[in-house]
């Protein structure tokens, strides 16, 4: 990998957190990697860092940068004042005819006020501006989620969870994982016999859905792993896996990508998915996910 790779690799690992939990999607993780490169990613993105080299500072700069929030480094105490003076923040107690506050006041009650932000008008937005504000924030989770938990946005309020967690359901890539406990028929001439179970998590993940939330997931990629390699190694042998998306609108047609399995065990996938997709198009109401159908193409998955 030449050095320009490997410089914007790591800049995908610093700007897109890696969420291990399914409850954690959601967070704004702490970055990892060199100084160096965390000040380098800075600088790209245009956010003021000035000659600070600290690496508390730089990292917590990163987190601020990735929420959308300005550098003050290079402010004036006058810009300062301004910034403070237009988002209405209560100085009573800095600045006052006979005092301007310190600069050092005045960027803690910039930061302070950046770290709770508050805004008590979103509900009078038109529908159409709050929509796109649920789509903006959903599309920066770039990362495929494993039965997450549903996002607290939904749940600040009866308004916000109809409004917003279908949408949470059409937005993302769900990843379906079975579990490899035996394999029968060994040769390489003939299909492998899996023996595929469902994990507890991925059972009450799909049983626990709403028919509706589940119908409105667009996109699922089932994968089959070898459950006998120990949590602890980091990782599971992908024997292999396909992604299946859903139309958006009625008309379209299913699509399914089965580009990472290799060529014998690709046709033998076709062979068993394909069905199970054809007979989801010739449902009457529209193409949809229901349980049975996750089920379904767990058993076409037990032949590679």
């Amino acid at each position: 990998m030449s050095l320009t790779a490997e410089r914007q690799a790591l800049h995908h690992k610093i700007a897109c957190a890696e969420y291990q939990q399914p409850h954690d999607y959601w967070r704004l993780q702490s970055p990892h990697g060199p100084t160096s490169d965390i000040k380098d990613e800075l600088e790209r993105r245009g956010y003021s860092t000035g000659n600070i080299k600290d690496p508390a500072w730089l990292r917590e700069s990163l987190i601020r940068s990735n929420m959308g929030q300005t550098s003050y480094v290079l402010c004036t105490n006058d810009e300062l004042r301004g910034y403070i003076a237009a988002r209405k923040i209560d100085s009573k107690a800095l600045i006052s005819p006979r005092r301007k506050g310190f600069r050092s006041e005045l960027i803690e009650l910039l930061d302070k006020a950046d770290q709770n932000p508050q805004f008590h008008k979103f509900m009078d937005l038109p529908p159409e501006i709050r929509n796109r504000i649920y789509d903006m924030y959903y599309k920066a989770f770039e990362k495929p989620l494993h039965t997450p938990a549903q996002p607290p946005l939904v749940l600040a309020s009866s308004q916000l969870r109809r409004e917003a967690l279908q949408l949470f359901y059409n937005t993302f890539t769900f990843v379906v994982t079975f579990e490899l406990q035996s394999m029968r028929n060994y040769t390489q001439d003939t299909a492998k016999q899996l023996d595929l179970t469902i994990p507890h998590r991925l059972r009450a993940f799909f049983t626990s859905l709403m028919p509706a939330n589940l119908a409105a997931i667009r996109t699922l990629q089932f994968r089959a792993c070898d459950s006998r390699i120990p949590r602890g190694r980091g990782h599971y042998t992908i024997y292999h896996e396909f992604e299946i998306k859903l139309p958006q609108h009625e008309g379209g047609n299913i699509e399914a990508d089965f580009g990472k399995a290799q060529a014998r065990e690709r046709t033998v996938l076709e062979q068993q998915v394909w069905p199970v997709l054809t007979e989801m198009s010739s449902r009457p109401g529209g193409i949809q996910f229901t349980v049975d159908d996750v089920w379904k193409l767990r058993r076409a998955m037990n032949w590679i």
